[in-house]
């Protein structure tokens, strides 16, 4: 008897520990891992085996996480990516990945991080970029994008690297190959997912990263309106899609609800800024034709982005003394041809 109330005691305290942690609000010293990925050739996806660790603070980028309310995407009206032409417009046999792209929150999750983090406010992300240009598969051979529908298994390996088009530039249908002609943001952007999170940890999340992606409600998160620890309930800001439409919503956790998977990014360098010490690794170099290689530090010459310019084919100028050489040439030839020939 003592064995089975001894063994039902040491189970209680398990599922009481795990649910503490999920309450509690992170520590000043909790850390949250962000994987680093690189892309390979053969445009294979692999991690690198190496993380960027990041300690949460009180006063995260975006608020802190004990404030009474937080709104990430405030005065953001109207929405600038509330409508992708994709979703409406491709053809049928083209829309299942497009579709699940928007109805996932996927794509509402992209254009609000790249708000958030100044990397481009007014952008409508393309689905085509990322079906024809980011990596299909995982260096241990997992399908990242299945190739008969354009449907993606795992959003965790859509990732920041390749950069976010804008659907105006890019267009509305898959170009057949890797379009290059329009820029790209968000390169700068280092995704992680995480689990198992109770409302404390989603607003200190949120107060540190900004907007989180909940993808078992497909749900976009980017604040709270309220907030009651003493009846331990949080209401939070949300975007969501039914239909395809775009539709704010509030959805309230107590302190026995908690999110699974859900999805938000760090940004390891300002890449808009002075990057001139910066690694390519952090902020991969811009294109020649791109704007930002301009303005970009390392694009100098001496740089580790400067690309030295082809030169220009030499021009053959004929100077006056050039010419002046050129007829006195023609004179001796005339005088001397015909003492040449009396030889």
């Amino acid at each position: 008897m003592r064995i089975i109330i001894y063994m039902t005691f040491n189970i209680a305290l398990l599922f009481g520990l795990a649910a503490l942690s999920a309450m509690v609000p992170l520590q000043r010293n909790d850390e949250q891992r962000f994987p680093k990925y690189t892309i390979e050739t053969g445009n294979i996806l692999r991690e690198a085996g190496t993380n960027i660790l990041i300690q949460y603070n009180e006063n995260g980028k975006f608020g802190r996480g004990d404030a009474e309310t937080l709104n990430i995407l405030s005065g953001l009206e109207p929405i600038p990516w509330a409508k992708s032409d994709v979703y409406t417009s491709a053809p049928k046999g083209a829309q299942i990945g497009a579709k699940q792209y928007v109805d996932d929150g996927f794509y509402d999750f992209q254009a609000a991080v790249l708000y958030a983090y100044n990397a481009k406010t007014d952008i409508v992300p393309s689905y085509y970029n990322i079906f024809d240009c980011y990596p299909k598969k995982t260096g241990s051979g997992t399908q990242i994008i299945q190739t008969n529908d354009g449907t993606v298994p795992y959003w965790k390996y859509i990732t920041f690297l390749p950069g976010v088009a804008d659907e105006k530039c890019y267009g509305t249908t898959s170009a057949g190959t890797c379009k290059t002609t329009c820029s790209t943001y968000g390169k700068d952007l280092w995704i992680t997912s995480g689990g198992d999170a109770g409302r404390q940890q989603i607003k200190t999340q949120l107060a540190n990263f900004g907007p989180i992606l909940d993808e078992n409600n497909k749900t976009l998160l980017y604040g709270w309106s309220k907030n009651d620890d003493a009846m331990e309930s949080t209401t939070f800001l949300g975007l969501k899609r039914v239909d395809g439409e775009l539709q704010r919503v509030e959805v309230t956790y107590t302190r026995t609800d908690f999110f699974d998977t859900h999805y938000f990014v760090y940004q390891s360098i300002d890449c808009s800024q002075a990057v001139t010490s910066t690694t390519t690794d952090e902020c991969p170099c811009p294109k020649e034709t791109d704007a930002a290689y301009k303005t970009d530090e390392r694009a100098k010459k001496g740089g580790v982005c400067y690309v030295e310019p082809t030169p220009d084919p030499p021009k053959v100028v004929v100077t006056a003394s050039g010419a002046t050489r050129a007829a006195w040439t023609v004179i001796a030839t005339v005088l001397l041809l015909p003492l040449l020939s009396m030889w």
